[in-house]
């Protein structure tokens, strides 16, 4: 799905207030579902971690519950892409604190 500006502005602003993505997706309406709430976030850099980890322990919750393997195999995916997005946010803020210490240094100079 296409955000407009208005839209990305509500998605962004409700996300920092940790409102989930389902509620979200109901307050952009249209056709609109939380998984395009979720790719947006991705695709942009704007998930919360703590979005991500709710995501992830959610997910495992419903694994011990699900019945199917078509269910199992989707839970593990959505772990997995949660897990991958942690690990690019933390890779990401550690490359900002080293260009950030890089150019502390300039300046003490």
């Amino acid at each position: 799905m296409v955000f407009n500006e208005l839209q990305k502005q509500k998605i962004e602003s409700l996300i920092k207030k940790g409102v989930s993505m389902y509620a979200i997706a109901q307050a952009i309406g249209g056709n609109c579902t939380w998984t395009d709430i979720q790719i947006y976030c991705w695709q942009t850099g704007k998930m919360s971690w703590l979005g991500s980890k709710r995501i992830i322990t959610n997910s495992l919750n419903k694994l011990t519950t699900a019945t199917t393997e078509n269910e199992r195999k989707k839970l593990a995916e959505t772990i997995n892409k949660n897990v991958k997005y942690l690990y690019y946010l933390g890779k990401e803020m550690r490359n900002r604190v080293v260009e950030i210490t890089k150019l502390l240094k300039k300046i003490e100079i």
